[in-house]
């Protein structure tokens, strides 16, 4: 995978999104069966919690696995 420069990639996704996640990993990927490159995003929650809630009643329920997005397609 070749990589791509994450700081551009903050222009592409809406700031709200930003705002609750980072984007930690990023690069061209090719699909195995049709051989079309796609651009793979890897985003962390950065799990701050807002004001007035305290971390003592706090629990993570965690994610699932990752899942493919598909954009808009040529």
């Amino acid at each position: 995978m070749s990589e791509v420069d994450t700081s551009a990639l903050q222009y592409v996704f809406p700031a709200e999104l930003l705002k609750y996640f980072s984007i930690v990993q990023s690069g061209i990927k090719t699909d195995k069966p049709t051989g079309e490159d796609y651009l793979e995003v890897v985003f962390e929650e950065k799990n701050d919690l807002p004001d007035g809630y305290s971390r003592d009643d706090y629990e993570s329920k965690g994610f699932f696995g990752s899942s493919p997005f598909y954009g808009e397609r040529g």
